[in-house]
């Protein structure tokens, strides 16, 4: 539960970086819709590994930091 903090910021632009490197990335083997490519705009040269990568380093600070 260390990494399970759903009342903090940090939390959820984490795992809001996860899901939309996960929808990009499943948009490249299947067509997901208007979603994938809403968020391909948003994001622009951005990857989804990077996103993802992004996103769980910002979920791993912010549980190191529940330590302090």
């Amino acid at each position: 539960m260390k990494y399970f903090k759903p009342k903090s910021v940090t939390w959820w632009a984490g795992v809001s970086l996860i899901a939309t490197g996960g929808v990009i990335g499943v948009d490249v083997g299947y067509d997901v819709g208007p979603i994938a490519d809403v968020l391909n705009a948003w994001t622009g040269p951005v990857g989804p590994s990077l996103l993802i990568a992004q996103g769980a380093g910002l979920v791993g600070i912010r549980g190191a930091l529940s330590d302090v």
